[in-house]
C-alpha cells in the first residue's frame, strides 16, 4: 500500500514539475535569470519525482534528496504561500515521510 501511495505522489510531483517547465516558458517572455531559476526548480521537482519512482535507489540517497526538496518547498511556502506551492508541500512532504519509513534494501 505504501508503495502505491509513493508512486501516486511521485507521478503527481512529476506532473507538477513538468507543468512548472511549461508555465515558465509561457510566463517569462525573454531569457533571464528568473526564468532559469524557475526552470531549475521544475527540473529539481522532476528529478526528485523520478528518484522516488526508481526502486533500486539507495534509501539514504532518497532521504537526502527528499529532505532537500522538502526544505526548498517549505521556504517557498513561507515566501509565497500560493495554492500550487501548498500542493508541492503536500506531495513532497508525503514523499519525504515515505522515504523515512522505507526499509533499507
Amino acid at each position: 500500500m505504501l508503495n502505491r501511495i509513493q508512486v501516486i505522489l511521485a507521478i503527481s510531483a512529476l506532473i507538477l514539475g513538468i507543468a512548472h517547465l511549461g508555465f515558465g516558458a509561457i510566463a517569462y517572455k525573454s531569457f533571464s535569470l528568473e526564468l532559469l531559476w524557475f526552470l531549475g526548480t521544475g527540473i529539481a521537482m522532476i528529478t526528485t519525482a523520478l528518484a522516488n519512482l526508481n526502486g533500486s535507489r539507495s534509501a539514504w540517497i532518497l532521504r537526502v534528496q527528499n529532505t532537500l526538496m522538502l526544505g526548498f518547498i517549505v521556504a517557498l511556502v513561507i515566501l509565497a504561500p500560493q495554492p500550487q506551492i501548498w500542493l508541492g508541500l503536500i506531495l513532497f512532504a508525503g514523499l519525504f515521510y515515505l522515504s523515512l519509513v522505507k526499509s533499507e534494501d
